[in-house]
Parts: C-alpha cells; sequence; structure tokens
C-alpha cells in the first residue's frame, strides 16, 4: 500500500504517525511545498522526517503531474480550502484515487467564523461527494466537515501525534513548576491564568512561560500588578528538545486558549505522564478524561481556579505519572494512530473508533 500526504509545509506533529506507517510496510511519500514555515521555526519547531519516507519538496509540475498520476495510492490533503496542496483533490479524484481530506477546525467564532463555513461549504461542493473519508483533528472538527456537507458517516476522530522521547517517565521533584507553553499572544490567554493563579497565592505554586509574542511585556506587567511576578519565569522560545524537557519535569500544563485547533502540547504533557488543564476550545481535550487532568469553560476564570485547586490538591506521585503516560503511549502514538488509518482506509464505509475515545 502507498499513502501520500499533501501538505503546505512539512509539520513535526504528521512525522510520528508517518513513522507508525513505514512501520507498518506502507510506502508514504510526503509532499510539501516547503520545508517548515518561518513562523513555526521562529516558535523553535522542527521536522525531522522518518528517513524511510520519500520526501517531495517543492515539486516541479512534472514532479506533479507524476504524483497525481499515482492511482494505486491514497491521497490524504492537509485542509480543505486555501492552500496550495488543495488545488489538487480534484486532479486525483478525476484519475479515480481514492481521496481523503484531514484538518482541525478552524475558529468558527464570530462573523470571520460564518464566513468560514461558507468557504468551507462552497470549495467542498466540487469533490466532497467522492471523497473517501475525511480525518476530522479535535473535538470540532468533526462538526466543521459536517457544514461543509461532507457525509457523516466518511467522517472519522483523528488527532496529531508527537512522541518527544521513549525515556522513562520523569520523576517527581519538590515542588515542580505549572508549565504554559504557546505564544504569547491574545488567542492564548496565559492573562486568564495569571488571573486564576493570583487567588491561589496560598498554594506553594510557580510557573514556567515557554513562549514569546506580542503580550508578553503587557502580561509580565500584570503578573507584578497581580503580586505573582516573582513565582512566574519567562523563558521565551527555547528549542525544542529544551521545551520538552521543561514539560517533561511539570508538575502540571495549563493550556487557557480561546481557540487551539488542536495543542500537541498536550500529548507532549500526557506522554510524560504530567496531567493537563485546558479550555474547552482546545481540539486535544478530549485527551484530557479520567485521571489526566481537567477541562475548564473557555474565558472562565473561576473554572480554571476550581481546575487548579483541584489539580493541586492531589497527588502526583509516580504511579499517576506511569498511568498516564502508559495510557498516552498505547493509545495517542503513531503506531496507534497508524494501525487506526489503516482500518479507515481497509474500510472507509463503516465506523471505527479512535484508540484515544475507547
Amino acid at each position: 500500500m502507498r499513502v501520500i500526504f499533501w501538505q503546505d509545509s512539512l509539520s513535526p506533529h504528521q512525522a510520528a504517525h508517518i513513522r507508525g506507517l513505514l512501520q507498518l510496510g506502507v510506502d508514504v511519500l510526503w509532499v510539501a511545498a516547503d520545508k517548515l514555515s518561518s513562523e513555526r521555526l521562529a516558535l523553535g519547531w522542527h521536522t525531522d522526517a522518518p528517513r524511510e519516507a520519500v520526501t517531495v519538496l517543492a515539486p516541479s509540475a512534472k514532479e506533479l503531474t507524476r504524483l497525481i498520476d499515482t492511482r494505486d495510492a491514497v491521497h490524504i490533503f492537509s485542509g480543505v480550502y486555501g492552500t496550495d496542496a488543495c488545488r489538487y483533490i480534484g486532479s486525483c479524484l478525476a484519475r479515480g484515487s481514492q481521496v481523503a481530506v484531514m484538518s482541525e477546525a478552524p475558529d468558527l467564532a464570530g462573523m470571520a467564523g460564518v464566513i468560514r463555513r461558507g468557504m468551507g461549504w462552497l470549495h467542498t461542493m466540487p469533490y466532497r461527494s467522492r471523497l473517501s473519508f475525511a480525518l476530522a483533528i479535535g473535538s470540532d472538527a468533526r462538526k466543521w466537515f459536517e457544514g461543509c456537507a461532507i457525509p457523516r458517516d466518511r467522517i472519522f476522530d483523528y488527532g496529531y501525534f508527537v512522541e518527544p522521547g521513549q525515556h522513562a517517565v520523569a520523576q517527581t521533584r519538590a515542588l515542580p513548576p505549572i508549565v504554559f507553553v504557546g505564544q504569547c499572544i491574545p488567542r492564548k490567554r496565559l492573562d486568564l491564568l495569571l488571573v486564576a493563579l493570583s487567588r491561589l497565592t496560598d498554594w506553594p505554586w510557580s510557573l514556567d512561560v515557554i513562549g514569546d509574542g506580542v503580550k508578553r511585556r503587557e502580561w509580565m506587567a500584570l503578573a507584578g500588578r497581580l503580586g505573582i511576578g516573582a513565582r512566574v519565569r519567562w523563558h521565551g522560545v527555547l528549542r525544542n528538545e529544551t521545551a520538552t524537557q521543561r514539560i517533561a519535569s511539570a508538575r502540571l500544563l495549563v493550556l487557557t486558549s480561546a481557540y487551539d485547533g488542536w495543542g500537541a502540547v498536550i500529548n507532549e504533557a500526557l506522554w510524560f505522564g504530567v496531567p493537563v488543564i485546558c479550555s474547552n476550545h482546545c481540539g486535544s481535550r478530549v485527551l484530557v478524561r479520567e485521571d489526566r487532568g481537567q477541562v475548564f469553560r473557555s474565558g472562565s476564570a473561576d473554572d480554571l481556579v476550581t481546575a487548579l485547586h483541584s489539580e493541586l490538591s492531589r497527588d502526583l506521585d509516580a504511579a499517576r505519572r506511569k498511568r498516564i503516560a502508559g495510557w498516552t503511549r498505547a493509545n495517542v502514538s503513531g503506531g496507534a494512530a497508524a494501525k487506526y488509518l489503516l482500518e479507515i482506509v481497509a474500510n472507509p464505509t463503516s465506523q471505527h473508533l479512535a484508540p484515544w475515545l475507547i
């Protein structure tokens, strides 16, 4: 079997399930216009494509024709419209190939969301009835695809997958920090976390902020005004390996986003047995169940305080970390995703349950 992934740029969140497919004997081609966008490089991202995968960067017109003419493959496109890769969906369908799309949900709030819904419906109209399946990345992507009028029985839950390391779960130390990883931009709502933590000063917490952005200075000043400046360490952008080490040694990861299509930092935290608090507007909130953390109502400082109090009141012993990490590595790994994807490819007319939802 051969699978061709079409994307605008290579993503570290795709490498794990591609590696999983390769380990199952699948031929994989990874087609992208660019290796990694400058914006993502500035965030400390990097992508090491699996050596066994054939990577085609900035394909020429001749290469594009050859790829489109590959009929004995499953073509999986990232996005439904607005990307360079999506321009070739119709051409692959015209060759009689099996074609699928994968996408997280865009931000559908407000008038901009209404426009995005209309654009999605309009742009998928020529091909949606001919798609083999659609991979919905995150809790809200299924509704997004349904809004594009893609048949419901062809929509399957999916995600992003990262495997930051196979070493043992990091052991807790005295008063490990809470960690926030993300851009300092309005959408990430770090200010909400600072306000919530300022109401929990009786607890011996500290906060590591990893990331930078236009709101950093404003939020640093906010921490000072709230009287918690001495408890917050601002690290800026760190190399991916360094950020991963910080996550692995944390007491708790918090993602307060007003919108996140997925939020792969949640995968990373759970991989190391670190519980998570996230808003109900994060796509990867589907992973935060049972003893793996808490989900709070987006924008609610009261809800966030309750979630923080609940987590800080619980022991994070080695046994709990081991349970969280064990579940994650069994159900949200690249290998687990690859097996699930192949089940869909083999029989897209049947219903398949994602392993992280069982």
